[in-house]
């Protein structure tokens, strides 16, 4: 049996009790469809032509991007869909004697929508009749006013968020994405915030475990007895974002779970007698495996100063920085969220904030001293600014700030010019 710390994590108790009444009062609960839905939408893609009212038809011009406002209704139950700017996912239900229609839609990305955008969601949520002839649908959502689609082909512009059924996955080595909250009542209460990335999790074969909770990349280890069905996790956080939403409640619950059921592509880990974590094979069985390149040999690259290497763009080379000093362009990266570090001269400190499931991170205003910087200087402060993103891989940090510039940085010694400060944090 491996040792946990399940009754060492007492810096969640106040977070999780506000969590699960927050769960408890505001979470959306619904019944979940069946695991596969035998309809005639059911593996269709389609695109919206036309919003169609009692007098007008308002048509979607050749302006709007190819890959927005399209639908693919799922065999397994589930919608997918692109409104103006995001990715949405949720449920869908008919009854064919009768022609009405209900879906339920929720962004899992958050880009700003323009009005049209916000408008194309409300009124698939209002959805309440179909009429379905040939290639063509209309989704009535107020009196005679539609949703007017033509079918298209499923190119794979829309994103899914689990793999098709009926595969049977094993349960090592698989990259499983949670479904929600359920129990014995046999309801689902999805995980908020539901987004493609969050909430996944990988067991490797050799006893690691791997996964992203809301908003923080997840390690640890996992100990399984396949006779008595049980399961032991220990995992936590390696990096430090504020989790949102149900991100305590549910790590707090994956290190609790004490018996697993797996039948074909779903995963049950039960942390309690009938309360329990659902899973199903994630449809992008790369992002995570990604993240952890090596799987075993995951450094997190908070708490330790780095060393800038050079500025880099792309896939050419690295142009190195100047002045070329042991004490110049440092960076500490603390796990309180706060940054320290040096450029060509100077010292500076400030904050910084970063969402491991997107990738983002950026610094807030650099309180720095105020010597006249030398050669690259002014660039490298400048360049921290305009930081948005990251890219790790165990010993390489690069943080873009442009879709193809990055400032990149390796492990600085131990005895480097910023110990003696950090010492002292």
């Amino acid at each position: 049996m491996i040792t946990t710390r399940k009754n060492n994590r007492r810096w969640l108790l106040a977070s999780l009790a506000v969590s699960v009444l927050l769960v408890a009062v505001a979470c959306d609960r619904y019944e979940w469809l069946p695991s596969t839905v035998d309809t005639p939408l059911a593996g269709t893609v389609w695109k919206l032509e036309a919003v169609v009212s009692s007098d007008t038809i308002k048509t979607v011009g050749s302006e709007v991007s190819e890959k927005s406002y399209r639908l693919l209704f799922d065999p397994a139950g589930y919608a997918y869909g692109r409104s103006a700017n995001n990715d949405l996912f949720g449920e869908y239900a008919f009854e064919e004697q009768k022609n009405t229609f209900h879906s339920e839609f929720q962004p899992m990305t958050y880009a700003l929508e323009p009005p049209e955008g916000e408008l194309f969601i409300q009124r698939l949520n209002n959805a309440w009749r179909y009429e379905l002839s040939g290639d063509v649908l209309r989704l009535y959502f107020s009196g005679n006013e539609c949703l007017h689609f033509r079918a298209t082909e499923d190119d794979g512009t829309i994103e899914r968020v689990f793999a098709d059924p009926p595969e049977a996955a094993p349960l090592k080595g698989t990259v499983w994405k949670l479904e929600g909250f359920g129990s014995s009542e046999g309801k689902l209460v999805t995980a908020k915030p539901f987004t493609i990335r969050a909430y996944q999790l990988l067991f490797e074969p050799g006893g690691k475990a791997y996964g992203i909770s809301s908003g923080n990349h997840l390690l640890g280890e996992y100990a399984l007895n396949d006779a008595l069905r049980t399961i032991d996790i220990d995992i936590e956080a390696v990096t430090e974002a504020m989790e949102r939403q149900d991100g305590y409640v549910y790590l707090e619950r994956l290190n609790n779970a004490g018996r697993y059921e797996q039948t074909d592509n779903i995963l049950r880990l039960y942390y309690s007698d009938t309360e329990y974590l659902q899973y199903r094979p994630a449809a992008d069985q790369n992002y995570l495996k990604g993240i952890f390149p090596g799987l075993s040999q995951y450094v997190p690259f908070k708490d330790k100063v780095w060393k800038l290497e050079g500025f880099g763009a792309g896939g050419g080379a690295l142009t190195a920085a100047q002045p070329n000093d042991e004490k110049a362009y440092l960076l500490y990266l603390q796990k309180s969220l706060n940054a320290f570090g040096t450029t060509s001269v100077n010292t500076f400190g400030t904050e910084y904030t970063m969402d491991a499931t997107q990738g983002t991170l950026a610094f807030g205003a650099l309180g720095i001293t105020k010597m006249n910087e030398q050669k690259d200087g002014k660039r490298y402060v400048d360049c921290l600014s305009r930081v948005s993103r990251y890219q790790f891989d165990n010993a390489t940090l690069r943080l873009y700030y442009s879709d193809t510039e990055y400032l990149q940085y390796r492990p600085a010694p131990d005895d480097n010019y910023l110990s003696m400060y950090i010492e002292k944090l």
